[in-house]
């Protein structure tokens, strides 16, 4: 697949504050969807929820064919 046909997403990933959160999403699974994507030949870009407040700047100039969201029952604040 030529670069100008490649499927672009941005994926958009739950970064969990404290193990009492984060102990059922393993790191090793984030990375393993990354790992998937990248063997399938799609371009991505991945965003930690921490990093959501600079996601425009970020993605500036950047189009994107699909917008992939981790999506758990969790407060991203968590006070």
């Amino acid at each position: 697949m030529s670069d100008r046909t490649k499927l672009r997403i941005l994926l958009i990933q739950q970064e969990f504050t404290t193990w009492r959160r984060a102990r059922r999403w393993s790191y090793s699974v984030q990375l393993g969807l990354e790992e998937g994507l990248n063997a399938n030949g799609i371009e991505f870009l991945t965003i930690t929820t921490p990093w959501l407040s600079h996601a425009r700047d970020i993605c500036k100039d950047k189009h994107f064919d699909q917008v992939w969201l981790e999506i758990v029952h969790t407060n991203l604040d968590d006070r």
